[in-house]
């Protein structure tokens, strides 16, 4: 008998030609969110790249999707054609099944970006009645000086709930009082940092009774890539359906990367950078509280990374400025639950009774289920300050 002429093949080799079928099979099933994860890169090379090549693969995939395919009518059909069926797991982002890490770059990695002091917080309106104290003038070129630090540091910690000139407790219920038939109608958005607070948030404000609630959660999404993700659009489209009185807000832990302006790429925190953000969250704000509606701003958690941290906080102070140049806008501190005695990132809290609970995750971003369920609090109150819910 002939010897055979193919070369022997080990069972090492044929193991590693069926793992890389089985990788490459499942890049190909996948193409779709390895894309829609290439867009939500920061603008650079690299997001260019992968882009080039998951987008042609994802196109191809599609092709090869039966939904995608074009339908024959039916005789009986009264319509000259069938309409495609809709594929639902292409929408730009879905909520994760697990929790997983927000920010677009890696959170915990202290990346050289050239930080410039932001010329923030601007100067809120004076309450009623009081003088107004003139900031310092902004010089082309040249930083502006901050006005108080908005970072809860201090001993004793500042309130959780604070509004433009007057305190959550002075509000007097500017809404109207809801009812079981005429319940205060509640929207939820925010990315993957409200992945815990929203479920227990929406039992509570369900538990009051007279509030209807929808939380929408869409990972790796904020103001500073609308092209990955446009919020004030899809507010557009909730406020044609649903009409929310309360909108609350939690963004921002995406946002400390660069935004295109005007067709060009500003680096993050730089002059054009400061200016368009703050377009873009007073546009937010003006959006939610036309016709004397209320936002409510959950502002960002202490970040373990200190780099990482240091451009939130920047990102926090434009939040804070923004709703406070806004007579209906409420900020809710989470910066105070997670910051420790000596000024720095605490991932846990001590009760009263000497208990001690993490209520952030090992990622040193997120919270834990644990720390949603004591920011939750915080916002029902936050809302109960604007329209009495017990």
């Amino acid at each position: 008998m002939a010897d055979d002429p193919r070369p022997p093949t080990s069972p090492a080799g044929t193991a590693l030609l069926v793992m890389l079928g089985a990788l490459a099979l499942a890049a190909f099933a996948n193409a779709d969110l390895l894309r829609r994860s290439a867009e939500s890169r920061p603008l650079g090379t690299s997001r260019d790249v992968a882009l080039a090549v998951w987008t042609p693969l994802d196109a191809a995939r599609d092709g090869l999707d039966p939904r995608s395919w074009p339908v024959s009518p039916s005789p009986t059909d009264r319509v000259e054609t069938a309409a495609p069926a809709t594929d639902t797991t292409s929408s730009p982002v879905s909520p994760p099944a697990a929790p997983t890490t927000n920010a677009v770059t890696d959170p915990t990695a202290d990346a050289a970006i050239d930080v410039a002091p932001l010329g923030l917080p601007r100067e809120p309106p004076a309450a009623p009645g009081q003088p107004t104290t003139p900031g310092q003038p902004t010089t082309p070129g040249q930083p502006t000086t901050p006005g108080p630090p908005t970072t809860r540091t201090t001993d004793p910690p500042a309130p959780a709930i604070s509004t433009t000139a007057s305190t959550a407790a002075a509000l007097s219920f500017p809404l109207r009082r809801p009812t079981v038939e005429l319940p205060l109608r509640v929207q939820v958005i925010g990315d993957s940092t409200l992945d815990v607070v929203g479920p227990p948030l929406e039992r509570a404000l369900v538990d009051t009774g007279v509030t209807t609630v929808d939380v929408e959660i869409r990972v790796s999404t904020g103001l500073s890539r609308p092209d990955f993700y446009d919020w004030p659009a899809r507010l557009a489209e909730i406020d044609g359906t649903f009409a929310p009185e309360v909108t609350v807000v939690m963004l921002g832990a995406n946002d400390a990367q660069p935004i295109v302006v005007n067709g060009r790429v500003e680096a993050f925190a730089s002059e054009a950078w400061v200016a368009e953000y703050q377009r873009r969250l007073d546009g937010l704000i003006s959006q939610t509280t036309a016709g004397d509606r209320w936002a409510i701003l959950v502002g960002l958690p202490r970040m373990r990374s200190e780099g990482y941290d240091g451009r939130i906080r920047q990102i926090d102070a434009l939040h804070e400025a923004a709703a406070a140049a806004s007579p209906r806008a409420i900020v809710v501190h989470t910066d105070t639950l997670t910051t420790n005695a000596d000024g720095g990132y605490e991932a846990f809290a001590i009760d009263p009774d000497g208990s001690r609970h993490q209520i952030r995750r090992s990622d040193g971003v997120h919270f834990s289920v644990v720390g949603g369920e004591r920011v939750a609090p915080l916002v029902v109150e936050a809302i109960n300050a604007v329209a009495p819910l017990y």
